[in-house]
């Protein structure tokens, strides 16, 4: 197997002769998103006050060495800007997926 791209917004220092998707085409910019979701209208303190918590573990340096590259959190943004985020996102690939005539499953 061979890597073509890397589909972050900037390389990755472990994969330094990978370019990114935007410098195969430009323009082309998709990304991982982690994050831990919550049911729609839950207050905002609650999701900040479950993001605060969980940021240690992804900040941990031995979780980190023990994940291939891969799988290394990618840290979303605080909960505010999580919500915009997803929401163009979503709109993003349900547009292309649309002009493709795609369907999800």
């Amino acid at each position: 197997m061979r890597a073509l791209a890397v589909t972050t917004a900037k390389q990755w220092e472990e994969l330094p002769d990978i370019p990114t998707v935007g410098e195969c085409r430009a323009g082309l910019r998709c990304q991982r998103l982690d994050g831990i979701g919550a049911p729609k209208g839950t207050p905002v303190e609650i999701t900040i006050g479950s993001n605060r918590r969980s940021m240690p573990a992804l900040l941990d340096l031995k979780l980190k060495a023990r994940l291939p590259i891969w799988a290394k959190p990618q840290y979303p943004p605080p909960p505010p800007a999580s919500v915009k985020l997803i929401a163009e996102e979503t709109r993003k690939w349900g547009k292309l997926m649309r002009a493709a005539n795609m369907q999800s499953e």
